[in-house]
């Protein structure tokens, strides 16, 4: 995390015209979203109007307040720092914007008028933030004396709670200025490029590999300006190094032949746009190349499903193929179990000719209950007879008694043969069944932007999962 001050202003309508639209234009695409504070409208081109109505009304507010109107006039009305994320680091909007309040509370300027500007044209994540010095309530102006320290505090802090430290140095800082030990802070360019040179080209050189130009100020011999367009003094960015040696080793220059403060800045501004340019080709490279893996993710999974719902429709039809295999052999043992049943019945009838013996006995009973004639009965030929026919008719009902019996045994044994048939079949095919790989599952996530399951296979399916019962 780092936390950048920009220069106090006067003009609300300035600094939001500056952060609210792309850079030397009118355009707002850099703009990733807005956040308000204490306003009552999101509105930048309303916001900007109602700060700058309340830092004009300052006086009418302390005097509401009871606050006397005394000291030095407000002439900077306009507090504005930045905070950016690690290159590689994708805060959520959430995130950044409670960060943004969190370094509000850390500045003790929690009840001020803020409005926060996120920007999506740099590599890395950053938020803009604009404080009215003038409080909404009171009309007591912000201190933005110790703002430095305060947030470099914070981001030391905001970077202990989020797992991991990138700037070691504000680390150490921050430990002597907590001893006491006053400590001043040097941009790292200026300071590396310094270590890295021996006289004042090669300083310039490595200034310029680092995007920053050295250029002929107004006033002073030498100002660096950095990529935005911002100018300093390198005597303070430079540790241990006196003014006096600083134009020693930079004696080897001709501020004439170092471009203008105005050059530099308008090098800076054409660098910019390339860079802007880069970063915009990047993007759309990184859409494109995220468009193809979208598009290839899409063909892979197209081409899956078309697999597996191939490799489905196999397992189908094996398994339709199966049962009608299945349906086929338990229709064959069905007529073959009738067929033996017949065949059976048809030896009971020819091997215990019951029913001939059963007209034999109606033909016996004819016998006893005929009346024969005069002569028969005084002969006793009449009672022979029936005694003939009632002994006949014991006997035969003897023999079907025992055919009967001797025909359920037959019946009994054939159908168990039929029985263990059956069970031998029902087991081989529920084997046949069990060898086959279970139907896979439909993706229904893509399923449903297809024709359903075709309703008569359920019949299908209830029909060859049920189990032969034998005959």
């Amino acid at each position: 995390m780092i936390p950048v001050i920009a220069q106090n202003g006067t003009s609300f309508k300035g600094a939001f015209a500056y952060y609210g639209h792309d850079k030397n234009a009118s355009t707002t695409e850099r703009v990733a979203f807005t956040e308000s504070v204490n306003l009552r409208t999101n509105d930048p081109d309303k916001a900007w109007r109602v700060m700058m109505h309340t830092a004009l009304a300052q006086d009418h507010l302390k005097a509401a307040a009871g606050i006397k109107a005394t000291g030095r006039k407000l002439e900077t009305t306009v507090f504005a720092y930045s905070l950016s994320w690690a290159i590689g680091q994708n805060p959520t909007k959430e995130d950044m914007i409670a960060a943004g309040y969190d370094s509000l509370e850390a500045l003790k300027a929690a009840g001020y008028q803020v409005f926060m500007f996120a920007h999506k044209d740099e590599p890395q994540p950053h938020l803009h933030i604009v404080i009215n010095r003038v409080h909404p309530e009171t009309g007591i102006a912000f201190d933005p004396e110790f703002s430095k320290m305060q947030l470099s505090r914070w981001a030391e802090k905001y970077e202990r709670e989020h797992g991991q430290i990138f700037c070691q140095r504000r680390v150490e800082n921050n430990q002597k200025r907590a001893q006491g030990e006053y400590v001043k802070h040097c941009e790292p360019v200026i300071e590396t490029a310094w270590k890295q040179s021996d006289n004042g080209k090669s300083f310039a050189a490595a200034l310029e590999r680092g995007g920053h130009i050295l250029a002929r100020g107004d006033r002073r011999g030498f100002v660096v300006v950095d990529p935005y367009g911002k100018v300093v003094n390198p005597t303070r960015h430079i540790r241990d190094a006196k003014a006096k040696d600083i134009a020693a080793r930079l004696a080897d220059l001709d501020p004439a032949q170092l471009p203008s403060v105005d050059q530099a800045k308008a090098r800076q501004a054409e660098q910019a746009k390339i860079r802007d340019a880069q970063q915009a080709a990047e993007r759309e490279d990184q859409q494109l190349t995220e468009e193809f893996k979208r598009q290839g993710e899409e063909e892979r999974k197209r081409l899956l499903y078309a697999a597996a719902e191939a490799e489905r429709e196999r397992i189908k039809e094996a398994h339709r193929d199966l049962a009608r295999d299945h349906i086929q052999q338990q229709d064959i043992h069905q007529k073959e179990a009738t067929q033996r049943r017949n065949e059976a019945e048809q030896a009971i009838k020819d091997t215990y000719r019951i029913e001939e013996a059963t007209q034999q006995i109606k033909a016996a009973q004819a016998v006893l209950k005929a009346k024969g004639s005069l002569w028969d009965k005084i002969t006793g030929k009449e009672q022979r007879q029936k005694d003939i026919a009632a002994r006949e008719i014991k006997e035969l009902r003897r023999s079907i008694a025992d055919g009967e019996r001797r025909a359920a045994e037959y019946r009994a044994h054939i159908n168990n043969l039929i029985r263990q048939d059956a069970d031998k079949l029902a087991k081989t095919q529920k084997l046949e069944r069990e060898a086959l790989p279970p139907m896979p599952e439909r993706d229904h996530s893509r399923q449903a932007e297809r024709e359903q399951d075709n309703p008569f296979e359920r019949s299908r399916e209830v029909k060859r999962g049920r189990g032969y019962e034998p005959p």
